[in-house]
């Protein structure tokens, strides 16, 4: 089980979002870690249906699977049609 306590994180420390998002996806609260998410984001007019991680897309293209793809944050907004990943979202929608 997994509980805030445990958290050892500076959640305004931008270089750990991946860190913080892996912790909060993993914890026993995911379900209402992930809502709380995309209702934030949706407060500031994100609509996201939508988020998680994985292997950067720019970095699997063409790429053999013999060596470890950077992983990052991706979105998956109502109104497009394909996931938007961490280096292609906007800074107010990432710092959000």
């Amino acid at each position: 089980m997994t509980h805030t306590e445990d958290w050892d994180f500076n959640f305004k420390d931008s270089s750990k979002v991946i860190s913080i998002f892996k912790k909060g996806e993993t914890a026993d609260f995911r379900q209402e870690f992930i809502a709380a998410i995309k209702k934030d984001l949706e407060c500031i007019d994100y609509r996201i249906e939508e988020v998680g991680t994985a292997s950067l897309k720019v970095m699997v293209s063409g790429k053999d699977n013999q060596t470890a793809l950077p992983v990052g944050l991706y979105v998956k907004e109502t109104d497009l049609d394909d996931v938007t990943d961490q280096h292609e979202i906007s800074q107010g929608m990432f710092r959000a």
